[in-house]
């Protein structure tokens, strides 16, 4: 990290946006039945977008590169994205192909399904991104844990330039990409990794002190395990925190795990005191589930974000 900014980080976050649309239903549908359902609307979303709003509310500057559709909707989450202060300078967009799509059913415990429907869009361009992260003198590089191969590639580019390389491992990423070379490569350049519980059990592992154990052994700086409503768990070096998110009534809780980690990231960088980026990123996270749709926290609204913030609990532990 650059150390004569870490008082205002710049982020780069690279990877896909998605339009996502929700359906309100009693019940999630079983098999073979028909439910009804009503139409809730349309929201920005994408895992790297998700990053970098979240990281936008505690940052003096963030690029999102992302391979957008030539659509209507692509338009749309531009302009939603630009809105927010983030800076899409170097993202292309693929003629002749829409945009991803998330379709999510949600019933009235907040409970949920998710159809994704993909276009086919291709990953940002791996040299040009290569390029952006060794060259751009970034606080934070975000390549969204999609492909393991290109992960490393950009994730070693940004080590070398002295930035703070984050990862996000999803279960269905864990799942294939976990012991591989390529993951290897991965976590010898991550500075922080964010993984769910349900990414814990994909790869074969006890629980979060488990999990922190693995990837510190691969390279990794900081591990941190998040379980929904429940104790995220933080291992960074040889300090142990927990973090105990305030109770909330969940509407939506796609996207919270992003929200935590692009604020968490934020201010990591700004090398606030751990406790500190534990609460502010469980905060945010729990914003983040009150409403339906991704960003809908940002621009950050003071008074609910302090309300939670100071009902968050941060311990030390063993």
């Amino acid at each position: 990290m650059s150390a004569d900014r870490t008082d205002s980080p710049t982020v780069l976050a690279i990877g896909m946006v998605s339009a996502d649309h929700y359906l309100r239903v009693a019940s999630l549908p079983e098999r073979d039945e028909k439910v009804h359902g009503a139409r809730l609307g349309w929201f920005a979303g994408g895992m790297a977008a998700n990053f970098a709003v979240a990281a936008r509310q505690f940052c003096s500057g963030t690029r999102l590169v992302t391979t957008f559709g030539d659509d209507a909707e692509a338009a749309a989450i531009r302009r939603r994205l630009e809105a927010l202060g983030i800076d899409l300078r170097g993202s292309a967009e693929a003629a002749g192909c829409g945009s991803l799509t998330a379709v999510t059913t949600i019933d009235d415990r907040a409970e949920k399904s998710m159809v994704i429907l993909d276009p086919g869009l291709p990953l940002p361009d791996v040299e040009a991104c290569v390029s952006e992260a060794a060259g751009g003198d970034w606080d934070v590089v975000y390549p969204v844990a999609l492909d393991a191969a290109w992960c490393g590639e950009i994730g070693a580019a940004a080590r070398k330039a002295g930035a703070l390389v984050a990862f996000d491992l999803e279960p269905y990423f864990v799942a294939s990409a976990w012991d591989t070379p390529d993951f290897v490569r991965m976590m010898g350049s991550a500075g922080v990794v964010f993984m769910k519980m349900d990414s814990v059990r994909a790869a074969g592992l006890s629980g979060a002190a488990a999990a922190a154990e693995a990837l510190q052994r691969l390279g990794a700086g900081v591990v941190v395990v998040t379980d929904g409503p429940g104790v995220t768990y933080c291992a960074a070096g040889d300090t142990r925190c927990t973090a105990t998110p305030p109770a909330v009534t969940v509407a939506d809780s796609t996207g919270a795990g992003d929200a935590f980690a692009g604020a968490f990231c934020a201010l990591y960088a700004q090398r606030r005191p751990l406790p500190e980026c534990l609460a502010t990123a469980t905060a945010i996270g729990s914003l983040a589930t009150t409403e339906f749709g991704c960003q809908t926290y940002a621009p950050l609204r003071p008074a609910p974000f302090g309300r939670l913030l100071s009902e968050v609990t941060v311990r030390h532990v063993r």
